[in-house]
């Protein structure tokens, strides 16, 4: 089984990491001032094309070479031999853009790009106690930074009360999703946006906050 929450990059390596990691952000912020059709015109080639490439790396060595050429320093060792976590973060975008509210979307992946870089930079920088196989320090920045950004995006998108309650849980789940990942063994580019998306969407079924 590969391991996906070892920590074998440095902190140079992993603030280059996630400051394109930031860039994710794009996606959430462009989804407030333009259509669902419009952001899967987008999404759905450009997603399409990093899962291709990252596939068709491991089967051609030319585009292995020019990937790892450009790609190589960042790349953490599991995704050496298997998918990127670009490749898990399209899987995810595809998936959360096209069948989630807007709410749920713009938040999973703010989340996403926000909190899990603090989570990442700080849980390194900042010696603390541990939490499951993380820190207690990148614990606590990703899920109090998580919240703050559901209670913005509530305010700027007219949400009812519910919706603050629901997002408290749905960003504590995520929470101990990043904490833990060894418990669905998989890139946390899906985990995090998908564990937030479907525990939101869960009491939107129930109790329809939004």
């Amino acid at each position: 089984m590969r391991n996906f929450f070892n920590h074998d990059i440095s902190i140079k390596q992993e603030l280059w990491r996630k400051l394109n990691h930031l860039l994710i952000a794009i996606l959430p912020i462009f989804y407030y001032f333009f259509s669902k059709t419009v952001l899967l015109y987008i999404i759905i080639p450009v997603c399409s094309l990093i899962i291709l490439v990252d596939y068709y790396r491991h089967k051609s060595e030319k585009i292995a070479k020019i990937f790892n050429l450009i790609f190589g320093k960042v790349l953490r060792d599991h995704e050496r031999d298997g998918l990127c976590g670009a490749t898990y973060f399209s899987i995810a975008a595809i998936i959360i853009f096209s069948f989630f509210p807007k709410v749920i979307a713009i938040n999973a992946f703010l989340i996403l790009a926000i909190s899990d870089s603090l989570a990442a930079i700080l849980g390194k920088k900042i010696r603390s106690q541990p939490f499951f196989e993380k820190s207690l320090a990148g614990s606590l920045a990703f899920g109090v930074s998580a919240f703050l950004i559901t209670i913005i995006n509530g305010v700027i998108l007219n949400q009812k009360i519910l919706y603050f309650l629901f997002c408290a849980i749905a960003t504590f789940a995520t929470t101990i999703i990043e904490a833990r990942p060894s418990l669905l063994r998989t890139d946390d580019n899906l985990t995090i946006p998908l564990t937030f998306s479907l525990v939101l969407m869960a009491f939107d079924f129930i109790w329809i906050y939004s």
